[in-house]
């Protein structure tokens, strides 16, 4: 994966708690043998730049939620995307 200006910090619990991740341009799988810890158990997250979409399952299937940019997301049920739900991520 190359190395791109978009930005997301993802967090395990709503309001930026527990574990966090730094994804820069894209995740295909939260479920790597690299990292597994944050797959289907992201409830929070921050973008500091880019337009981000999120995926139920990993290689970008099935979207939830809509496409957002920059700002602070406390829980992702508020933004449409399901608690603990999410497998892949990529800016668009």
């Amino acid at each position: 994966m190359s190395h791109r200006d978009e930005h997301i910090i993802i967090f395990e619990h709503r309001d930026f708690r527990g574990r966090h991740r730094h994804v820069f341009g894209q995740e295909a799988n939260l479920n790597n043998a690299e990292d597994s810890t944050l797959n289907d158990k992201m409830s929070s997250f921050v973008i500091l730049s880019g337009t981000w979409e999120f995926f139920r399952h990993s290689n970008f299937v099935e979207k939830v939620g809509g496409n957002l940019g920059p700002g602070q997301y406390e829980s992702v049920t508020n933004f449409g995307i399901p608690n603990d739900a999410v497998s892949s991520l990529r800016a668009l």
